[in-house]
């Protein structure tokens, strides 16, 4: 296993080793190659650029406008603070764009992508936008804790997320359930999420292309969403 660590003032370029390598570019804007192995790999502060190469990779870029990009092997790609690029490349990914308007791609595989608080996409984290969601193998994942998940704060255990058109009704639903629209514009499908009680939109997802109410699925802490009914659309 290979260590390799960047400088703080300058913009680093640091190639990686066939082996398992652990690569930090710490400050300024950097260029990371793993190549092959099981690397894990940090870009620090700045706007970095990770490349996970082949293996199964685990690429976290931190502060700044990073392009991350996973390579073949089941990869784990974060973000961090700042808007990234984010690419999972060949197999099943787990991708999460944490805070920031964030592009994400999954790539060939069945890919996970994740959210663990409202802030990951919405206007004060900014929006997210997921460029090739596959409904028939790629997933929302949503995890953490599950209070933020609960579309009705004022009623007893987990109520869910029900879908009612393009746009928010008036009123309130009657059994006490949130509101979910499902809009197409413009190349673009907006999945908006509205608590029980608030006319501000919770959380907002982009996806590239047009996309139906039941296409768009996902998983809870690793359950299936549907059977369990915390989120429909």
């Amino acid at each position: 296993m290979g260590t390799y660590q960047g400088n703080d003032r300058r913009d680093d370029i640091i190639n990686g080793s066939r082996k398992a390598d652990y690569i930090n570019g710490k400050g300024g804007n950097d260029k990371l190659y793993g190549h092959d192995g099981n690397d894990s790999i940090y870009g620090g502060n700045g706007n970095d650029l990770l490349d996970g190469g082949n293996g199964d990779d685990r690429l976290l870029g931190e502060s700044g406008n990073d392009t991350l990009s996973g390579g073949a092997g089941v990869d784990l790609l974060n973000g961090g603070v700042g808007n990234d690029i984010l690419d999972g490349g060949a197999d099943g990914d787990s991708i999460h764009g944490y805070l920031g308007a964030d592009l994400l791609s999954g790539g060939a595989g069945a890919d996970f992508f994740a959210y663990i608080s409202p802030d990951d996409s919405n206007s004060i984290g900014g929006i997210d936008t997921i460029r090739d969601f596959n409904p028939a193998e790629d997933l929302l994942e949503f995890g953490g804790d599950l209070a933020w998940i609960d579309a009705n704060t004022s009623a007893s255990g987990l109520q869910r997320w029900e879908y009612v058109g393009e746009t928010r009704l008036a009123s309130e639903l009657s059994d006490g359930n949130g509101q979910a629209t499902l809009a197409y514009s413009n190349g673009v499908t907006t999945l908006t999420l509205y608590r029980y009680g608030s006319s501000d939109a919770y959380m907002t997802l982009q996806f590239e292309g047009q996309y139906q109410p039941g296409e768009i699925t996902g998983i809870v802490n690793g359950l299936p969403v549907t059977p369990y009914e915390f989120i429909v659309w």
